[in-house]
């Protein structure tokens, strides 16, 4: 690997004069490209340069992981910068957009001096809007992120239709643990299931899936002896 003894963040710095950045939860990258990038203290100088085995995120966004240096990060936060004026020297237009994304704020350069961290970056991209952020399927879910976001009735009646349709599915096929489970679901009232749900995806920091996976896993604990 050809270490660069050039901080990637004059990537970054720049942008400040002429453009907005906003904190987003999911992006695309418009070519396909993502770079990893770190900036490590060797003492005397910060060395910086491209991650070592690389493996991108399936999609940017809040909650999502990847691999860099050996090490699986999880994204904590996605930078979005709207570029108002041309910046030549970094190929940037106006009206582009750029994003960064990492761990942690502290992983990000800021301009304020040395830094040493690990992000991604993504030169050209696009916000995303909450339908767009979802896996493609029969039906677009609610991601566990967008779903604590809810008020608590929300939260209730999107938690009973998945187990409506669990219930359709089962009685529709003629499923012999029926019985049984509708015994098991109706030992709580929707309210305590659904707050149930809510813990379980606040107690998984890593948790990446939908809130029917949640919902899964919680009946599934509650009902796995019937």
């Amino acid at each position: 690997m050809r270490f660069i003894v050039l901080l990637w963040a004059h990537l970054l710095l720049p942008l400040t004069a002429h453009a907005e950045m906003v904190n987003v939860s999911a992006v695309e990258s418009l070519d396909g490209a993502v770079k990893c990038i770190w900036a490590r203290d060797r003492v005397v100088s910060i060395i910086s340069g491209p991650c070592e085995n690389f493996t991108p995120p399936t999609r940017i966004r809040l909650g999502a992981t990847f691999i860099a240096n050996g090490k699986t990060r999880t994204i904590g936060i996605i930078t979005a910068t709207h570029i108002d004026k041309d910046m030549s020297s970094v190929g940037l237009k106006a009206s582009d957009t750029t994003c960064v994304a990492a761990e942690s704020s502290k992983e990000i350069p800021d301009g304020q001096g040395d830094h040493v961290g690990t992000w991604l970056y993504i030169k050209q991209c696009r916000q995303l809007n909450i339908v767009e952020q979802q896996p493609p399927g029969v039906i677009t879910p609610i991601a566990a992120v967008e779903f604590l976001k809810r008020p608590n009735d929300l939260q209730a009646v999107y938690v009973g239709g998945i187990m409506e349709g669990e219930i359709f599915f089962l009685y529709g096929t003629s499923n012999k643990d029926y019985p049984a489970w509708i015994a098991c679901v109706q030992q709580k009232a929707l309210g305590d299931t659904t707050n149930d749900v809510v813990a379980f995806i606040r107690s998984t920091p890593n948790f990446t899936e939908g809130v029917g996976s949640a919902l899964a896993q919680v009946l599934g604990r509650r009902c796995k002896n019937r």
